[in-house]
């Protein structure tokens, strides 16, 4: 899990952690979330974790802070 450790690094000593919904993306499905494709959301799910994370569609946009933060806490990243 390297990543992790680089992600909590880059966004320890900041109040806001700036990252893209493909970044994000890119991050999940690299700690094992696989994505399944509906309407809204994508919805990123894990063979071993429970639960479902949704995430709007929003390529290039930069993520709320918050949402980010709510989202890296429900996939055990943070």
């Amino acid at each position: 899990m390297r990543e992790t450790y680089v992600l909590l690094l880059w966004c320890g000593n900041k109040k806001k952690c700036n990252m893209k919904f493909s970044e994000l993306y890119r991050l999940l499905e690299k700690n094992g979330w696989y994505m399944e494709r509906t309407k809204k959301h994508k919805k990123y799910r894990h063979p071993i974790l429970k639960g479902m994370i949704p995430i709007g569609k929003h390529k290039s946009q930069e993520v709320p802070s918050g949402t980010l933060d709510s989202i890296l806490k429900k996939a055990g990243l943070k």
